[in-house]
């Protein structure tokens, strides 16, 4: 096979579908028991694909590393979701424990609540302790007062507590529980404030995402800091610092549910997540500091990927920024190797390389999204390179390029995304294909300025100049956020698409973009023969 990694993805990703539709039926002691017979079948077919491809069979090694493919998916998906016995799940059953543990994740803030993600040590119930494994959430219902009264607790944070843990609720349609069981979640809690908690020591965790974590929250209370002195104007400056903090640092819980509304009848709901936009302006910046510095070519690449790497740990990890940081990665260490790397391929090792380590990112919304976003706007430019007069638009002004380019990037994602906002939320927002021409100079400025701000944070949270910028950064969040006023409707609400008829539209559309050359639009230029005549 040329490009090997193409059909080895989709069967890996088969073989997550089919372990995935396997471990709906069956029980946690038949995946415990299929694991090793599946290891054997792989460990048999990758040797019988080593002796076939050394005799120089090849369509037979073809099959046979499509075979392994989907094995490996529907391994790396059993072993990722087994359960083991002394599993916190198990001791514990809609009661009250007390608890030991750590957080793996920083706190979260969603309106007066505040969330807990700890992995649990041990269990006490009816005087007998357990040593356990599992993760659960707790809930702090009190809102926050005074950050002075506020325990520290961040990433790494040692704690005990007395709650009550239970599975989690189901809401509506959505199930809550699926949700959060593939995040590793089988019990939430509540509790009403911190004081019910006690920190212990010493800290856990990794000793590089306690410093990224750090580095975050460093950010974040400047941001916050930047609302409480400016308590007069509180009420206007209080959104557009947390659209700037979803935009630049993932981090939305203080979004209103308005400011939601807003961006996505508005079809710019994208801008409020962090995706290949960020890392473009971020590895431009550091490509050009690491010249400056005459760092040479072969180690630019590896401290250039560090660096993405490390801005990926400040967001919090989230999918888009993850695919859009391997990318950059693949393609910069390619150029390291001499190679040129091809844009399609990049995205199939980076969404192989995502499902190998999160198996259950296949279910999730904001990865599905991404990854379809970023196929079918490679493949529609692509397609549209094969035509003779895409040619004539690159050979216009550049601010019209600029526009022209927009247009057709927004058409290439919505092709691909659009029929799972039908799946997801039943509709259709047209006023994206314009809104997104007129934010494009509005977020050219207000990207770059707000990266550049977060990053002065970190060394220089009192300099005066970075109050000025950012109040600059606030005056372009409100004209964004004007632009999106102006183009806010309630879409196009149109009937929940199959999963069959998705699938059958993403095939067709697939084979129309990546096979279908179509060069007929403008007839060539025909060219006098050439007679020998003076």
């Amino acid at each position: 096979m040329i490009r090997p990694l193409h059909p080895l993805l989709s069967a890996f990703i088969g073989g997550i579908l089919l372990a995935s539709w396997g471990n709906a039926q069956a029980s946690s002691t038949f995946i415990l028991i299929s694991i090793p017979i599946l290891v054997l079948v792989y460990g048999v077919g990758l040797g019988s694909a080593y002796l076939c491809y050394r005799a120089h069979y090849a369509l037979l090694t073809t099959c046979l590393l499509v075979f392994l493919g989907f094995a490996s998916g529907m391994i790396r998906y059993a072993v990722s979701n087994h359960v083991p016995l002394h599993h916190i799940s198990y001791l514990v059953d809609n009661e009250v424990v007390t608890i030991e543990g750590w957080l793996y994740r920083s706190p979260e803030f969603v309106g007066t609540r505040r969330y807990l993600y700890v992995k649990t040590t041990s269990v006490e119930k009816r005087n007998t302790r357990y040593h356990t494994t599992g993760k659960i959430r707790i809930t702090l219902t009190k809102a926050q007062s005074s950050p002075k009264s506020i325990k520290q607790l961040v990433y790494g944070s040692s704690i005990r507590a007395r709650l009550h843990l239970s599975l989690p609720k189901n809401l509506g349609n959505f199930n809550y529980r699926e949700y959060l069981r593939r995040q590793g979640i089988y019990l939430i809690g509540k509790l009403y404030h911190e004081r019910n908690i006690l920190k212990r020591s010493p800290q856990q965790g990794h000793l590089v995402l306690s410093v990224l974590y750090a580095l975050r929250a460093r950010i974040l209370t400047y941001l916050d800091s930047f609302v409480h002195r400016h308590g007069p104007e509180y009420e206007a400056v209080e959104q557009p610092i947390q659209i700037i903090k979803a935009m630049t640092m993932g981090s939305r819980q203080g979004l209103s549910q308005e400011t939601r509304d807003l961006f996505r009848n508005a079809g710019m709901y994208h801008f409020l997540v962090i995706s290949g936009v960020h890392i473009a302006i971020l590895a431009w910046a550091f490509h050009k500091g690491l010249m400056i510095l005459r760092i040479p070519v072969q180690y630019r690449s590896i401290l250039l990927s560090g660096l993405l790497f490390a801005y990926a740990g400040l967001t919090g990890f989230h999918f888009p920024v993850l695919r859009a940081v391997l990318m950059a990665s693949v393609f910069y260490l390619s150029m390291t190797c001499n190679r040129i790397a091809d844009p399609l391929y990049s995205l199939s090792g980076t969404v192989a390389i995502l499902l190998f380590i999160f198996p259950n990112s296949l279910f999730e919304v904001s990865f599905q999204l991404t990854a379809a976003a970023t196929l079918y706007l490679l493949l529609f430019f692509r397609f549209l390179n094969r035509q003779r007069w895409f040619g004539r638009v690159r050979s216009v002004p550049w601010f019209l390029k600029t526009m022209a380019m927009s247009l057709m990037a927004t058409t290439g994602a919505m092709i691909g995304v659009s029929p799972l906002l039908l799946y997801y939320f039943g509709r259709l927002y047209p006023a994206s294909f314009f809104s997104n021409l007129v934010a494009l100079p509005v977020i050219s400025l207000l990207l770059p300025s707000s990266l550049l701000v977060n990053f002065l944070s970190l060394f220089m949270p009192g300099l005066t100049v970075l109050d000025l910028l950012l109040s600059v950064n606030v005056f372009l969040t409100r004209v964004l956020t004007g632009i999106c006023s102006f183009f806010s409707n309630d879409g196009i609400a149109l009937p929940t698409p199959s999963r069959f008829v998705m699938i059958v539209y993403y095939l067709a559309l697939y084979a129309l973009l990546a096979f279908l050359p179509i060069k007929k639009f403008l007839k060539p230029q025909r060219h006098k023969e050439y007679t020998g005549d003076a």
